[in-house]
């Protein structure tokens, strides 16, 4: 026996529940058949007759009517499934509530994070190549000093490339600390 008569699709007719054949209900000892067509179930041929499904069980039992409960023009759920249903969405979304706000702070301290490190990374990279520049130029000026002028220009060059890249550092963590102190922590 299959037992779908919490969604109201019972094709069925249970054995504790006599009366109730094939999604219909009963009706003073009769049982309306196949969607509300009138005609008697399948296991209803012997109407009156003893035995299971034959309408003498004398009334629906409570679980039975609740089983049967109609939303709307057709089959509906079970009420007490819709109210745990509603009950476990409001537990998991009220706890996720606080939860997610933390989680979404914690995302945006992370990528304010990323940020300082990866301008931390750009200032470390150009005062490495500012360093290597600012060697070459000046072993070039003392092999040649007749020609020390023209590697003045690169001496300036790197120098100015890491104080921009000193400001940039600078910028960026100020910004990151700015959105993460704004962002809602959830706590």
């Amino acid at each position: 026996m299959t037992d779908d008569s919490v969604f109201g699709t019972d094709d069925t007719t249970p054995d504790d529940e006599p009366g109730f054949g094939a999604g219909g209900t009963e009706s003073g000892g009769s049982t309306t058949g196949e969607a509300g067509t009138g005609e008697p179930a399948a296991s209803e041929s012997g109407a009156g007759s003893s035995g299971a499904g034959s309408g003498t069980g004398g009334g629906a039992t409570p679980a039975a009517a609740s089983v049967l409960a109609t939303t709307g023009s057709g089959p509906g759920v079970n009420s007490q499934i819709l109210d745990a249903v509603t009950q476990s969405n409001g537990a998991v979304l009220g706890a996720a509530g606080s939860n997610g706000s933390a989680i979404a702070y914690q995302k945006v301290a992370q990528a304010a994070a990323f940020a300082v490190q990866d301008s931390t990374d750009y200032l470390r990279n150009i005062m490495a190549m500012s360093s290597a520049a600012t060697g070459v130029a000046l072993k070039k000026m003392v092999e040649n000093p007749a020609t020390a002028a023209q590697y003045t220009p690169v001496l300036t060059a790197a120098q100015t490339a890491v104080t921009e890249a000193q400001k940039n550092f600078s910028a960026v963590g100020s910004a990151a600390g700015t959105v993460v102190d704004g962002f809602p922590s959830g706590s």
